[in-house]
């Protein structure tokens, strides 16, 4: 029960080799959450497909910390699921930082990946392409179980990078990144998990 409350990865799924592990060998943090969904895994997929802030479907968080106020959607909207390598998972509604979908295999698991400071190299979808997305990626695997889906996320941090008023551009050390990272990451995911486990079950 505390285990499912809090979305909790058994340590099996911890230690498990994931897709988009190699881009980022020597993470500065790495964490992973899980939950099972009563629902099979090709109705928990569209949820995944079409995340991202305003215009798209929303992150299924907090939306006035993730996107801007708008309200994250409660029904499928197939004009968004249609989704490809190189394509983009806005982060917060008109800024230009953003996910970028670099591995998938539709019903079963996409990888979301944010490209370090020269942008995404190489052609899209090659191995050079995929180790430029060094600053973070955020694995989202869906396994069949005879009760619907289990959901395993693993978040990937290579480097932690913010602006900052009056200080510009600063790079966090490691130590201090976990801190930071950890706690933020923790609460958004739990909400995220449970608010997607709601939609596909009841839609």
């Amino acid at each position: 029960m505390f285990d499912a409350f809090f979305c909790r990865a058994t340590r099996e799924e911890r230690s498990a080799a994931l897709p988009g592990d190699a881009e980022i060998a020597n993470p500065l943090v790495s964490l992973d959450h899980a939950l099972d969904v009563a629902a099979p895994p090709e109705a928990v997929w569209p949820w995944l497909a079409q995340m991202g802030a305003w215009p798209k479907a929303g992150w299924y968080s907090y939306d006035i910390l993730d996107n801007r106020g708008h309200r994250s959607l409660r029904a499928i909207d197939p004009s968004l699921t249609d989704i490809a390598l190189g394509s983009v998972f806005p982060a917060l509604p008109a800024v230009t930082d953003c996910f970028i979908l670099t591995e998938f295999e539709a019903e079963r698991f996409l990888v979301l990946s944010v490209p370090g400071p020269q942008g995404p190299q190489g052609e899209t979808g090659t191995a050079a392409w995929r180790r430029s997305f060094d600053r973070s990626n955020w694995t989202w695997m869906l396994t069949p179980t005879t009760k619907g889906t289990r959901i395993h996320v693993r978040a990937r941090l290579g480097w932690l990078e913010m602006d900052l008023p009056l200080l510009g551009t600063v790079q966090f050390p490691a130590r201090l990144a976990r801190l930071i990272a950890a706690p933020v990451h923790f609460i958004m995911q739990q909400r995220q998990l449970w608010n997607i486990r709601r939609r596909a079950e009841t839609d």
